[in-house]
């Protein structure tokens, strides 16, 4: 907005802060709407610093921590890969009730421990966001007849609020792992934010209002922001696009 604005002195400084909070050049790069400041002197200043910036955010970060989370991640998609090389529905079965149900537990059990006594693991913590709620989508994907029944999850809810009071959790990450319970218990006969099931005109609303209680935008709002990034060429990192690519369009039908 400020490189928009033409206020490019703004703009270095936010793009600074960017990096301090584990934007990388790469990644900088990458995004056209910024190339008139790698042309500016300033760019050369910001390319110097980069390490000592990129440094401290590493620094602020639990690596012990983002280590173990990253080791749940991985074993939770070993199993979500051998499931999907499963050919036959025992076969599935099999590997669902003997390895990746009481896997998903322990993994539950052992998040909740650290989301009480080390905070939520996400951003903030340990420097990524998907590795935790992919654990947890998983989770609540098992089954209809898993998620009618399981408490696990629905006991670590209020954590999961309390960690987006603090800015530990994006509730753009938590409407992903809550779409999944909400969908998946429903045996997809329902929506909460659009991500999973595409909402219904009738649930719009209802969808607005779980948005409101955990800080998201509106339905109308990001489709209006969508709109401006293809008037602008702006990039808003609208969370959630890799599950909803595009504005949110409700079904012709309720």
């Amino acid at each position: 907005m400020a490189l928009y604005l033409g206020d490019k002195k703004k703009a270095f400084h936010f793009l600074r802060m960017g990096i301090l909070s584990g934007w990388t050049l790469k990644e900088i790069k990458k995004e056209k709407f910024l190339a008139s400041l790698r042309k500016d002197r300033e760019w050369k200043d910001v390319k110097r610093q980069y390490d000592s910036l990129h440094a401290k955010y590493w620094s602020k970060l639990d690596l012990q921590l983002r280590k173990e989370i990253h080791k749940m991640f991985k074993d939770d998609q070993y199993l979500a890969f051998a499931n999907l090389f499963k050919i036959s529905r025992k076969g599935k079965e099999r590997l669902l009730h003997k390895k990746f149900i009481p896997q998903s537990e322990r993994q539950m059990a052992k998040l909740r421990r650290i989301i009480e006594e080390r905070g939520y693991p996400g951003e903030m913590i340990i420097g990524n966001s998907m590795w935790m709620w992919t654990i947890l989508s998983h989770h609540n994907s098992i089954s209809p007849a898993y998620e009618q029944k399981d408490t696990l999850y629905l006991s670590m809810k209020p954590l999961l609020r309390k960690a987006i009071q603090e800015g530990e959790l994006s509730p753009y990450d938590y409407a992903v792992i809550e779409d999944s319970y909400v969908v998946v218990r429903s045996d997809h006969k329902k929506a909460a934010y659009g991500y999973l099931n595409t909402l219904s005109k009738s649930e719009i609303s209802m969808s607005n209002k779980l948005r409101a209680y955990i800080g998201m935008r509106t339905v109308e709002t990001r489709n209006s922001l969508i709109d401006i990034e293809e008037q602008t060429g702006m990039d808003f990192y609208l969370t959630g696009s890799f599950w909803e690519i595009g504005k949110i369009v409700p079904k012709e039908k309720d």
